[in-house]
């Protein structure tokens, strides 16, 4: 089972089609925790876990400590049955030139898949009708991010790094598939 997790504040713009998306690449369950929205997000959260596999947990700590919250969030992803934890922030799209998210995760034999991150740059011609950022921008920079994103077979003891890009389980790491 794939589970991916979110930490999100004011994400209203993103967070909708996002989940959507996520779902739609195979992912089983995304469990989302709102750090304190004062947008529509808290509102789009709940309308989509009345339809998706979508659970919403409201984190009141005004701290930003991120790390440890997407670890405590990967840790009841473990708790779900999660054999893949998939960390990731509300403006990320992930896909696989291999197929979907789920079908690259199924085939791999490494403990983590690195995700190749780009950054994606506004530009005039961007049609400002869409109001998603995630629709309306469509030019990618030229070289990815030196960074890469992490997706990694659950297991207890996983500590989820600041941002994302790596974590703390013993295994193979796997670049190139996502």
């Amino acid at each position: 089972m794939i589970v991916a997790i979110l930490l999100v504040k004011n994400e209203a713009d993103v967070i909708g089609l996002n989940l959507r998306h996520l779902i739609a690449q195979g992912v089983d369950h995304v469990i989302v925790a709102d750090n304190l929205s004062t947008d529509d997000t808290h509102d789009i959260l709940e309308a989509a876990a009345d339809v998706l596999p979508v659970t919403v947990v409201y984190d009141d700590e005004i701290g930003y400590f991120q790390s440890r919250k997407m670890t405590n969030l990967a840790a009841m992803a473990g708790e779900m049955g999660a054999t893949w934890c998939l960390p990731v922030d509300a403006d990320e799209i992930w896909f696989s030139p291999f197929g979907t998210v789920a079908h690259v995760l199924e085939v791999s034999t490494a403990a983590v898949e690195r995700a190749q991150a780009w950054e994606m740059i506004p530009q005039p011609s961007d049609n400002l009708s869409q109001v998603s950022p995630l629709k309306r921008i469509r030019h990618r920079a030229a070289q990815p991010k030196t960074m890469r994103k992490v997706a990694f077979r659950w297991q207890p003891g996983a500590v989820i790094a600041q941002g994302n890009h790596e974590v703390s389980v013993p295994g193979e790491r796997h670049d190139g598939s996502l």
